[in-house]
């Protein structure tokens, strides 16, 4: 966890070869670039001043975006409870929201208290007990992980070493998880290892 006066260093050499890390010495003798990360204090900064150090320069307030909220649902969430492994707790309690194409639903909590819950919750990891997934209008709750994945649902893990990678696996391996089913990595239910690497 960083502190408000903490920097990271990402570095790359002329090769290309990222680096991330706390500064160290090393940094000017082995790479030619650096980007300075710096946490900020949130609560004594303002938007404006957020923005500014995120780009590096001031930016023009009369700029607006047109908006990309579409009025096509991506994804629909009705009622969704989940209970805890002895039926006492509700680990999520009817929660239900709605999605539309190029929006962008922030949901934050505090851990243990149901953010991780209904992550598994939509992307199949778990079965709620009540309620309903759909995506692009087709209920996914009770359907497979990889139909949720070919259909728009993807995911970054909090925890990407449990849940995002099999660390057994080389990084071409990884790479392959959602694609080795498909044509040219696989035919008739065999996978065509020179396609693959």
């Amino acid at each position: 966890m960083l502190t408000p006066s903490a920097e990271i260093s990402a570095a790359r050499t002329e090769m290309g070869m990222p680096s991330i890390g706390i500064y160290s010495y090393e940094l000017f003798q082995f790479y030619d670039v650096d980007t300075i990360i710096r946490a900020v204090s949130v609560k004594d900064t303002s938007a404006e001043e957020m923005a500014e150090l995120m780009v590096g320069r001031k930016l023009d307030t009369d700029y607006t975006r047109k908006s990309t909220v579409q009025k096509e649902s991506a994804m629909e969430v009705s009622g969704l409870t989940l209970l805890s492994k002895d039926h006492k707790k509700k680990l999520l309690n009817n929660i239900t929201f709605s999605l539309r194409r190029g929006e962008i639903l922030c949901i934050a909590g505090i851990d243990g208290n149901g953010p991780n819950e209904l992550v598994e919750a939509l992307t199949g990891l778990v079965q709620p007990d009540e309620g309903a997934v759909k995506i692009q209008g087709i209920d996914v709750t009770k359907i497979s992980i990889q139909f949720r994945n070919t259909h728009g649902l993807t995911c970054i893990p909090e925890d990407r070493h449990k849940y995002g990678l099999v660390l057994g696996y080389t990084m071409e391996q990884n790479l392959l998880l959602k694609k080795y089913r498909n044509e040219p990595f696989s035919k008739h239910g065999f996978i065509n290892f020179k396609a693959c690497f």
